[in-house]
């Protein structure tokens, strides 16, 4: 060794590099210290890029390591694997400390910069997206971000498609002959791997004789140090976050607030919940809850979508202040403010930078305040674990809404988020589902306890409008149309299910064209997996409603008319098979609605709808979008409806659907138009639709009268009677036509 005091030319050190590759050449250090560009004047921006640059450079050894130990426990050769998982979890070691330098950025510095950074956010880092695919944590959803880098999407999709290094250590387990499923060793890839007991039977047996299983034990024992890395780095990660940005929304459009799923359970599957593997591992907490709800007289908290609520928890008091609108799917993200108290009282000086110091009259406020109702619940709450650093509390209520004497009683679960991926709650959702029957609801308990106040009944639920903006991008206002077509859909489930008003029944389908419109409208936007994931699944509860539909527009409307006119009394015989048919109907879709397809399809959507958003095409407006769109499917309409007054009736029923289509989504794109022009245009379209509706009420009421084997003499009395109720509905469908063209609210070519 030298003499640190020798200098280097004495030693033989070389000092000329002109002709050589030195160190900095090596490691190509100008162009890795150059990379630092902070975009603001502030003096911590640099700690904030180092930490992530240099976090990316871990990242990429990571991915070198975690690919090349995938390929040698495909290989069964196991040892070079094992030396390569362990220096994944030192890598995640060191990342970890690293976490350490970020935390001395405080909120208040951070926000001096954060503006700066755009729409740029540690969610989009494709790196730790490979990570994450290859340890099998896969959501293709979160591939959306880099769908405008093709190179990197592809990567991405590929790895979506191939066994994880979790998959390739079960695939092992088969070779070596253990009684693995089948289902385990070839599957879809894309999907994440879900518990199955063949698996753990066979680690159990691989940790009950290690002598025999050496290998296959030191590689159960290093990917359980990878999990404990993994977790922690997580866990570390998301407390420095919290730390320093604290609970705003990030710059990537992912919400500080924890995602929270609500959904219906029956109060007869308490049990079957209680006994989930899922909760087994974690301790039930069991509390009693009481929430008071307060309001104005006319309620003026609720018109502005606030709630006031003061709750009780065992012995301690908080109150509490919800804004904003519940979601959809059983999503609910609301902003909400919440104090402790020492008693039963309620002070709104703590509330002066809330929307609630906004009210009219709002200094005067305390005056109006008043109990509207409550919610008496036992909660038992389970704080699960479902991946390295990544948790989410759930809950189980039971008990009422109470407004005077009136009760409605609430069972339902609740998931949140605590730390880690906020989508996780949708996984486990989805692994309850398999076992346990859930709803997924959009209302609220404050929603009951109105309801309840008003002494109002459920009611049909028509489509609001969607508000949209023409300085939106295609993919927010995608997220839009469908979370307002999904809201309606869930606003009338339980009317279907609970009551025979065939409303609900008609604005479920309603709902329905208007998700399916949206998703094909904003194809490109939403992504072609999402559209083609649910299609099938649209159509098919789409079908079952579309039966109990026909019988109930047959059962109120076609028949009792033509009965009027109809002067024999031999139909009573039909009336009664037709109640027949229509109960069946009725309950066929209350079927659907009640079964595991049609709770995924929602959570599906939801889960979308969750996801971080993402402008695939950053320079298009949500208007230039909307004129492309509706430019091209009115002239493709127009081109199919010439001659429309002559067609066969299938061929009317093809033209009548597409004109619905355009109508809805025409409409979703209503506020972007001016509206004397677009409500002309979306007239046009109802008068037709409507003629065109009443030419295919007579022919399904032919078809349904047939099947219903209907006294001849009325047979053919319908026959004549529908004969000309089509010749009527026929009669204006050029002029129709011809109005819809003019009537466009964009600007021709």
């Amino acid at each position: 060794m030298a003499n640190e005091k020798t200098p280097p030319h004495v030693d033989g050190a070389r000092l000329d590099f002109s002709g050589a590759m030195s160190y900095a050449d090596y490691l190509r250090l100008d162009q890795v210290l150059d990379a630092q560009q902070p975009r603001s004047r502030d003096h911590n921006e640099m700690l904030f890029i180092v930490q992530h640059q240099a976090s990316e450079l871990w990242m990429k050894l990571m991915i070198h390591e975690l690919r090349a130990a995938r390929e040698q426990i495909r290989a069964d050769d196991l040892q070079p694997a094992f030396k390569m998982l362990a220096r994944v979890a030192r890598i995640m070691a060191q990342l970890n400390q690293s976490w350490d330098v970020l935390s001395t950025l405080t909120p208040a510095e951070y926000s001096s910069f954060r503006d700066d950074l755009g729409a740029s956010s540690g969610f989009q880092s494709y790196q730790y997206r490979t990570v994450e695919f290859l340890l099998g944590n896969k959501n293709a959803v979160m591939m959306e971000p880099h769908r405008h880098r093709a190179e990197v999407f592809a990567t991405l999709d590929a790895l979506l498609r191939e066994p994880s290094l979790y998959d390739e250590a079960i695939r092992i387990l088969a070779r070596r002959g253990f009684a693995v499923d089948p289902g385990c060793v070839e599957r879809d890839w894309r999907s994440l791997h879900a518990y199955d007991e063949s698996v753990c039977n066979a680690w159990v047996e691989v940790y009950r004789n290690t002598a025999k299983h050496w290998d296959l034990y030191e590689l159960a024992e290093k990917l359980v140090d990878l999990e404990d890395a993994f977790r922690q780095w997580r866990f570390r990660h998301a407390t420095t976050v919290e730390r320093v940005i604290g609970l705003k929304r990030g710059t990537g459009g992912t919400s500080g607030v924890s995602y929270l799923r609500r959904v219906i359970i029956p109060p007869e599957a308490h049990a079957d919940f209680r006994k989930l593997a899922a909760l087994g591992a974690a301790e039930p907490r069991r509390t009693r809850l009481l929430a008071m709800y307060f309001d104005t007289p006319r309620h003026d908290l609720a018109k502005r979508n606030m709630a006031m609520r003061l709750r009780r928890s065992g012995r301690a008091w908080k109150q509490a202040l919800k804004a904003g609108a519940s979601g959809d799917g059983g999503l609910h993200a609301r902003d909400e403010w919440e104090y402790d108290r020492p008693d039963a009282s309620i002070d709104l000086a703590l509330f002066q930078a809330t929307p609630l110091a906004d009210l009219p009259r709002a200094k005067k406020l305390h005056e109006n305040l008043a109990e509207v109702f409550r919610v008496e619940v036992a909660r038992t709450t389970w704080r699960v674990e479902l991946a390295p650093g990544t948790s989410v509390e759930v809950a189980l209520d039971r008990g009422v809404v109470r407004h005077g004497k009136r009760t409605e009683t609430v069972s339902e679960v609740e998931i949140e988020s605590l730390e880690g991926a906020p989508l996780a709650v949708f996984d486990l959702a989805e692994s309850i589902v398999e076992r346990v029957a859930l709803r997924p609801s959009a209302v609220t308990k404050a929603e009951r306890g109105y309801r309840l106040a008003g002494g109002r009944k459920p009611a049909p639920v028509k489509a609001r409008a969607v508000a949209l903006d023409g300085a939106m991008g295609p993919v927010q206002g995608a997220r839009a149309a469908i979370a307002s077509a999904l809201r309606q859909l869930q606003d009338n489930e339980a009317g279907v299910l609970a009551t025979r008003d065939p409303e609900f029944v008609h604005q479920m389908r309603i709902s329905l064209r208007r998700l399916r419109s949206a998703l094909r409208a904003f194809r490109k936007a939403t992504g072609l997996d999402l559209e083609a994931g649910v299609r099938d699944d649209l159509h098919w509860i789409t079908q079952a409603s579309g039966r109990a539909r026909d019988m109930d527009v047959l059962a109120t409307h076609t028949l009792p008319a033509m009965l009027t006119a109809y002067s024999r009394g031999d139909t009573h015989a039909l009336a009664r098979r037709l109640a027949a048919r229509r109960r069946k109907a009725r309950d066929e879709v209350r079927a659907a609605l009640s079964s595991q397809r049609y709770v995924r399809l929602v959570l599906v959507l939801a889960r979308w709808l969750a996801s971080p958003c993402v402008e695939t095409d950053a320079g298009a407006s949500l208007k230039q979008f909307a004129d492309r769109v509706l430019t091209k499917r009115h002239a493709r309409w127009m081109k199919a409806a010439q001659g429309v007054e002559s067609m066969s009736p299938a061929q009317r029923h093809r033209v009548r659907i597409a004109a619905k289509r355009l109508r809805y989504v025409a409409d979703g794109f209503a506020s972007l138009y001016r509206r004397r022009r677009i409500d002309a245009y979306l007239g046009a379209l109802s008068r037709l639709q409507d003629d065109l509706g009443r030419a295919n009420d007579a022919a399904v009421a032919e078809r349904l009268l047939g099947e219903l084997a209907a006294p001849a003499p009325f047979a053919a009395f319908a026959r004549g009677w529908l004969a000309s109720e089509t010749r009527a509905s026929l009669a204006g469908l050029a002029r129709d036509v011809k109005r819809i063209d003019r009537a466009v609210p964009w600007e021709k070519d």
